[in-house]
């Protein structure tokens, strides 16, 4: 048996909502740009969206060669019997950081495998191994230019240190 309800009223009459009471004005929206291809071809404008050109910085780096190494190929650190061929190989700059520019002008680069690159055992953080490269970097730049060049282009000289 189904009771017969009854409809219930509100206490209270809604009230009607009224605008924003501020004295500043509204600023008009621009319209907002799309990058790329994404409207229609045959709408210039679509929704309120303008066509813009899409724009793409591409950083165009030099050939890297190495001074150290005519073999760009396989890893500098490893040895032939350890080398696996299928590792990919990633080129390194020697000094890094703000000097990684001139790195590259000057053939202060290494080919290395990606475990000794970024890996555990990697120059990145083994202070040893990236001291011992810099070092022989040193040697064969000073060989090709000067000990002066080499001070006026990296600032430091890394023969006078230590490893410790």
């Amino acid at each position: 048996m189904l009771k017969q309800t009854v409809p219930l009223k509100r206490k209270t009459p809604l009230k009607a909502k009224k605008g924003l009471k501020t004295k500043a004005k509204l600023k008009t929206k621009t319209p907002l740009t799309v990058k790329g291809n994404n409207l229609p071809d045959d709408v210039p404008q679509w929704n309120g969206l303008k066509r813009t050109k899409l724009k793409v910085k591409v950083k165009k780096t030099p050939k890297r060669y190495s001074i150290i190494t005519k073999n760009m190929d396989r890893c500098y650190l490893c040895s032939p019997n350890q080398r696996n061929y299928r590792d990919q190989i990633e080129i390194h700059e020697i000094y890094f950081g703000p000097y990684r520019d001139k790195s590259i002008e000057y053939g202060c680069t290494v080919p290395l495998c990606f475990k000794h690159h970024r890996g555990s055992k990697g120059v990145h953080l083994n202070e040893e191994i990236d001291l011992a490269l810099k070092q022989k970097c040193q040697i064969e730049f000073e060989k090709i230019y000067s000990h002066e060049i080499f001070m006026e282009v990296f600032n430091k000289n890394y023969l006078s240190i230590t490893q410790g």
